[in-house]
């Protein structure tokens, strides 16, 4: 598990152990850090300069990627992921995390808490009860939200648009590439061409019901453009899709949503 406390990056260090261990599994991996000029047979940083823009950087990238991933090896000429069969996951713990993880909202923190030290003992609540009760919680919330009704205009559900970013983003943490910069947030294409206003209608009413956090805006009134926001999944789909819980940089919601069909089942019905 990632210690945000730990700043070693020396030989023999947790953090080496773990890039060693990523660079033994994943050839992305391996390939990027001959592309930084870092020693594949030991991993360390050859300044303060390098630790700061590199190291410090894919640190939590490192140890979120090797706990998830087996093996990233060429197959046919590409590289193939296989992910370890997990039942838990030791980066969703802690008080911290669990209040992170509930964008702010207290009745959702309180019933969190509650579930867990039902099934806790009296001294500790252990890393995989917190994982499960999360867990829990985020396929009831996925079913809340799958169930809101959208209208005839739209085919799609507010669903089925976090499931495409969901994975989108979660290719960009655990794909075949390894990422230093991986995005985690999207922001609204300003064109109607690509993203259509029934698409909007979809993404207000997911704002409205917490499947969507905006960022960056001091606007609490409903009344705004959505347009050009930035806009992030709520961290419990990250419990879902296997995200760290951290706010990665944006991509369009366009590019999320590449070869999805968007358009409107009132308007495909004239063709019909």
């Amino acid at each position: 598990m990632y210690n945000k406390e730990s700043d070693s990056y020396e030989k023999g260090s947790d953090f080496y152990k773990q890039m060693l261990d990523l660079i033994r599994k994943d050839e992305s991996f391996k390939t990027f850090l001959k592309q930084k000029k870092v020693k594949t047979t030991n991993p360390t940083p050859i300044n303060e300069g390098q630790k700061d823009t590199l190291f410090r950087k894919i640190k939590p990238i490192v140890y979120y990627r090797n706990f998830f991933i087996e093996s990233n090896k060429t197959s046919k000429g590409k590289l193939i992921v296989k992910y370890r069969s997990r039942k838990s996951n030791n980066f969703l713990s802690g008080i911290e995390i669990l209040s992170e993880i509930c964008d702010g909202n207290p009745r959702w923190l309180i019933g969190l808490t509650n579930s867990i030290l039902i099934k806790s003992d009296m001294k500790n609540a252990k890393a995989t009860t917190q994982y499960k009760e999360l867990y829990l919680i985020a396929q009831k919330f996925k079913n809340v939200i799958n169930n809101i009704p959208v209208g005839e205009n739209n085919k799609l559900s507010i669903m089925d648009i976090v499931d495409k970013i969901g994975l989108y983003f979660r290719s960009e943490i655990l794909g075949n590439q390894f990422k230093m910069d991986p995005k985690g947030t999207f922001i609204v294409d300003e064109k109607e061409s690509l993203i259509p206003n029934h698409i909007l209608d979809l993404l207000e009413k997911g704002i409205s019901q917490g499947a969507f956090i905006l960022l960056d805006t001091n606007d609490d009134a409903f009344d705004f453009e959505i347009r050009n926001q930035r806009i992030k999944l709520s961290y419990l789909f990250f419990v879902l899709y296997d995200l760290p819980i951290r706010k990665y940089g944006e991509i369009s919601l366009s590019r999320c949503l590449k070869g999805t069909d968007l358009s409107n089942i009132n308007q495909m019905s004239l063709f019909e």
